[in-house]
C-alpha cells in the first residue's frame, strides 16, 4: 500500500478513503486493466469496421483485431480477465460490475457489427448480437490454446482459421 500511495501521490488516509481495504483497490485496478484491455480491442475493431477498405484488406484488420493466442502479454492479460470472471461468480458486487462492463462491450460490439452489416460487410443472414457475442467467446477461449502446447494449432494454422472464420461471414461476391 505504501508504495502505491508513494507512487500515485496520495496518502494511506486518501487511498483508504476511496477503497475500504487492499482486496477493494486490486479490485477496482483488475476492473479498470479490464475495461483498458476491452477498450483497446473494440478501438481497433471499430477502426476496421469504418474504414473504406478492399475485402481483403478488411479481412486482415478484422483479424488484426481479434485475439492472438501466441502472444504472451496478451495471454496473461485474458487469464486475469477470466480469473476476474470466475472470482465474480463468488462476489456479487463485483458480479454487479462485471455484468456491466460485458453488456457494454456486448452493446458496442453489437452496434459494430450491425455498422458492418449496413456498410455490406457481413451476410444478411449474420445476426449481429451472435456474432458479437461469438467474439467474445473466441477471444476468452483463445486462452486455452496457451495450455495445449504441441497438441494445439501453430500460429499460422491459427490465422488460416481466423481468416477463413471471417471470411465466412462475408456476403458471396
Amino acid at each position: 500500500i505504501e508504495d502505491v500511495c508513494e507512487r500515485v501521490g496520495v496518502t494511506k488516509g486518501s487511498l483508504y478513503w476511496h477503497f475500504n481495504d487492499r482486496t477493494g483497490l486490486i479490485r477496482e485496478a483488475l476492473l479498470e486493466h479490464m475495461r483498458r484491455l476491452g477498450e483497446t480491442q473494440l478501438a481497433a475493431l471499430s477502426d476496421a469496421v469504418s474504414s473504406d477498405a478492399t475485402r481483403d484488406e478488411y479481412l486482415l484488420r478484422i483479424a488484426g483485431a481479434l485475439v492472438d493466442p501466441f502472444d504472451a502479454e496478451e495471454v496473461e492479460s485474458r487469464w486475469q480477465r477470466l480469473e476476474l470472471i470466475a472470482t465474480s461468480r463468488r462476489d456479487p458486487e463485483l458480479a454487479a460490475i462485471m455484468s456491466d462492463i460485458q453488456k457494454r462491450h456486448q452493446r458496442y460490439l453489437t452496434d459494430l457489427m450491425e455498422t458492418a452489416s449496413a456498410r455490406g460487410h457481413l451476410r444478411p443472414d449474420v445476426e449481429p448480437k451472435a456474432l458479437a457475442a461469438m467474439l467474445v467467446s473466441v477471444g476468452l477461449g483463445s486462452n486455452l490454446l496457451s495450455m495445449l502446447g504441441e497438441d494445439g494449432p501453430t500460429p499460422d494454422a491459427w490465422s488460416q482459421f481466423l481468416f477463413l472464420m471471417i471470411e465466412t461471414l462475408f456476403p458471396p461476391t
